[in-house]
């Protein structure tokens, strides 16, 4: 990623690393939005949105770049970077780079003129993103749960690219493993990982059997029933993005353990988690001049 001035804007642990990176192998990198907790972003010069955009040719957004449209998500700013109109003439002339780009794009109709690409939509981003969060989970579920996972009984919801990732984890712990899903082809691909396949119109009666249920289905598949099912000592850890897929009212009203674990691998691997973000935009970056 040589001969570019890079603006790193806001983010949460990952997006300091990725100042830091690209300022290791002798870039220019401003970096706004990180005066909370600056080391993070150690090597980067520290200004703000504005400036940082204006002086820079390629500019990185985070993966969630904004949960509202009017701020951007900043964890480490002391102060809100509104994403209005004089941030948006000082991308103008910048590549923009961010996760989730509609939610950049939709803003207004200048912020849609702006030159974006949208590395969250990568594939390589999303297998080697998928790795780590589950990763992640396995973690989560090492400190929440209250016995091993070796001999538990783990069940996991969805059995998309962070299902595929977590099932085999689990099963290197000693874990047995059953996986939720809808298509004939999944059903297939579950049973030749020899896993069990588990019908989402069978989850209620399999909730009493889950020592850990791991949630990756973006709709509420782990209901009040489901829960009112559970052992009183199993966890759930939902990955979906909000609102999730779990009926966490009914969880805390039963006493279940049930955390909504979100942006994993900004918190647990957010080095790792830059290095991808900065090896995807590269090869985005290769392709546009090749």
């Amino acid at each position: 990623m040589d001969n570019h001035v890079y603006a790193i804007l806001g983010g949460d642990k990952r997006q300091g690393c990725l100042a830091s990176l690209l300022a290791a192998e002798g870039n220019t990198v401003f970096a706004a939005g990180f005066d909370k907790m600056p080391q993070i972003a150690a090597g980067a010069v520290h200004a703000n949105a504005l400036t940082a955009a204006a002086m820079a040719d390629v500019v990185i957004l985070p993966v969630m770049p904004t949960s509202d449209g009017a701020v951007l998500s900043a964890e480490f700013s002391t102060e809100a970077i509104p994403l209005d109109e004089q941030l948006c003439k000082s991308l103008r002339h910048a590549k923009v780079f961010t996760g989730f780009a509609e939610r950049i794009t939709g803003i207004s109709r200048r912020y849609s003129e702006l030159n974006v690409g949208d590395y969250s939509r990568r594939e390589e981003f999303l297998i080697k993103n998928a790795q780590i969060t589950a990763e992640a989970a396995l973690m989560l579920a090492v400190e929440h749960m209250p016995g091993a996972l070796y001999e538990s009984r783990c069940l996991i919801t969805g059995y998309g690219r962070i299902g595929k990732a977590l099932a085999p984890l689990l099963r290197a712990t000693g874990a047995s493993v059953a996986v939720a899903a809808r298509k004939p082809e999944d059903f297939a691909r579950i049973a030749a990982a020899g896993l069990r396949g588990v019908e989402y119109s069978r989850l209620t009666a399999e909730a009493h059997l889950c020592d850990l249920v791991v949630n990756t289905a973006d709709a509420l598949v782990l209901g009040e029933a489901f829960i009112r099912n559970m052992n009183p000592d199993a966890v759930i850890i939902d990955l979906a993005s909000r609102p999730g897929g779990t009926d966490f009212e009914a969880a805390k009203s039963c006493g279940i353990t049930a955390l909504h674990a979100l942006g994993l691998p900004g918190k647990y691997a957010p080095r790792t988690a830059a290095r991808i973000i900065m090896d995807t935009v590269t090869e985005m970056m290769e392709e546009e001049h090749s």
